[in-house]
Parts: C-alpha cells; structure tokens; sequence
C-alpha cells in the first residue's frame, strides 16, 4: 500500500484524533493538518528522480513507539542538498505519496494510526516557503544555520524594502520591551548549552551574536511578510503603503507571519472550504491582524464568502487591515498571508 491509498483508506478526523493523543500541543495547529490532508488526498504522486529511498518502514522502537525509519537515504530529507532544497512543498508533498508503507511484523496499528503517523512526518519535511520571488528558495532552512547567514538574508530583505521607499528600525530604534526579549530569551539556552569553559570575552561575544541571531530572525520574517505585499500596494483597492507596514517592525508582539492556502479541489470554492475549518478550529491572535487575501479572479469588491472568511480570521481583533490581490493560477482557491501582532496604534489611522 502507498501513501497516496493510505490516505484515501481514512478521514481526517480519524486521524486527528491520533494525532492530539501524541501531540496535545498542536490543538492549536490542527487547522494546518487539515489543509494539508486535503492537499495529499488530491496531489498525485511523483517521486522525487534523485532520491533512492521509496518506502517507509514503520517500527516500534522500545524506547520511542512507533517511527518512521527510511530504509535508504533519502536526499529530501537533506536541507543541504542543492536540488531539494529547491523542491516546493507540494513537489515534496508528491514524493512522499508515492512511498510504500512496509509495517514490521510485531507492529499492530490502524491505518488511521498509520496515517497520523505519516502525516507528520511528511510536513515536518517540508516545512518550506518563500513568500517571496525575491528571496531565493531556501532562505528559511539557511537562516537557521548561523548567525551569518540569518544576518544575509536580513540584509537583503531590508534593501528591497529600501528600494520601495519603507525604512528598516536599527536596534536601538526598536521599542525596549522587544530588546529586552531579545536579550533574555537566549539566556538560559546559551548557558546551559554551553559545555565547553569560557573566558568572559569569549561568552560575552557568543552572548551578543546570540542576541543578534534573535533580531535579525525576526525582522527578516516581518520584512518577507511586507514585500509579500509591496505588488499588491498600487492596487486601486488597497489604500495601504509600505511606511504604515513598516510600523510592524515597533509592533510588541507578534505571532509569525504565516500562511493559509484552500485546497478544495478544482470546482469549488476555496472561501467557503477555509470558512468550514475557520469555524471548527481556531487560530492565535494578538489585539491587532493584517491580512493580505489572494484570489484568482480580479472583482473590485470581496465576495460574500470572502468578507466572511476575513471576519471569521479576524475574530476578536481590535483592529484589521486586509489587503487585496490576485494570482490568476490559484482558479477557485484563495491564499490568505496574515500577522498578529500587539500595538497601541492601528497599522492606518
């Protein structure tokens, strides 16, 4: 049995239950799965040329439970290979359906299990986006590798936003309860990982690039948010510019941009399809969201199922800003980029 059938043998909400009992915590991010569930029941498989894995080997380890063990290397799973770092996630999504499912002999699980077990494998594997053609693919992976780098994507981000008139805040320019963040939260990891004995220059420098990585991790992830947008704002529609989006850089607190894309087949309309999962599960906010909503087709006003979609994200906010735009390739589907964030003042007055 592959992937692909054994995903089409079970419904989510069977899975789902599997996958809270493993993991409580991702209640929050079940939204996610369901989305991406519906993903794989419709891609077709297509693995990937390069790779020689083509199974996963489910076993019960004694000290883990139940795992996927891939009998061969498989290059997906390398972030550091050149050509699947420039896989897309529905191209990984297509690999992975068409691996076999082998369970060891002394294993004994539903297929609903089985799934679970497969599904978060498969998008921890392909956690990759670039919200932006601006940014070469693969700028999330490389950011987490060292400083330098989180410092070079940082930079080029902060020259496109330049380039269309926005401005980027120093350091010092931030507001002192984010640099105070900045400062404590690699505190207690850097002390506690940190084996090797130290003089106090050396800990001291650690100490600083630690804090440096942390700045420079979040304003490239506002700064990706704000170029997503920068096309979309000589639309006649929008009355926003990229100063006001800028004054997300001051905001207090901010989830992570992130994004949410409809995939309820060719026919049908993806508004309604993530205005049905809005409204069983729901998603963290802060006190104030910016939406950018995409759509195939160009239309002056938002449609019915669309201003109930962004009420339905929207929530208990204080505030909201949408910003519209359209991508004639997602047809009936509708992708929705979005950040929360705290701030005494609205992004526009």
């Amino acid at each position: 049995m592959t992937v692909k059938e054994l995903f089409r043998s079970v419904t989510f909400d069977e899975v789902a239950a599997y996958i809270l009992k493993s993991h409580p915590d991702v209640i929050l991010h079940l939204l996610w799965y369901r989305i991406d569930f519906d993903m794989l029941c419709q891609l077709t498989p297509k693995p990937f040329e390069r790779t020689e894995s083509d199974a996963y080997n489910i076993i019960n380890d004694s000290r883990w439970g139940l795992l996927v063990n891939n009998s061969k290397e498989d290059d997906l799973l390398d972030y550091y290979d050149e050509d699947a770092i420039r896989l897309s996630k529905k191209e990984r999504f297509e690999h992975f359906l068409a691996k076999e499912v082998i369970v060891e002999s002394d294993v004994k699980v539903s297929n609903a299990e089985l799934a679970a077990l497969c599904l978060s494998h498969m998008i921890y594997y392909s956690k990759k986006r670039c919200f932006s053609a601006d940014y070469e693919e693969g700028w999330e992976e490389d950011i987490y590798t060292n400083y330098k780098n989180s410092k070079r994507w940082s930079k080029r981000g902060f020259a496109i936003i330049r380039s269309n008139g926005g401005y980027i805040p120093s350091f010092k320019g931030l507001p002192i309860s984010i640099k105070n963040d900045f400062f404590n939260r690699p505190k207690e990891m850097f002390l506690i990982s940190t084996n090797k004995p130290m003089n106090k220059i050396k800990r001291k420098k650690r100490y600083r690039r630690e804090v440096m990585t942390n700045y420079y991790f979040r304003m490239l992830r506002i700064s990706a948010f704000i170029i997503n947008a920068i096309p979309y704002l000589s639309d006649d529609r929008n009355n926003k510019n990229i100063n006001q989006l800028c004054k997300l850089f001051y905001s207090d607190y901010l989830y992570y941009p992130d994004t949410i894309a409809s995939c309820s087949g060719e026919e049908s309309n993806g508004a309604k399809y993530l205005c049905e999962l809005l409204e069983k599960i729901d998603i963290p906010r802060s006190d104030r969201i910016i939406i950018i909503l995409t759509t195939g087709e160009w239309h002056k006003e938002m449609t019915d199922d669309e201003k109930t979609l962004c009420k339905l994200l929207i929530g208990d906010c204080i505030s909201s800003d949408v910003i519209l735009s359209t991508d004639p390739s997602l047809g009936s589907q509708v992708r929705i980029d979005y950040a929360t964030f705290n701030s005494d003042y609205p992004l526009v007055k």
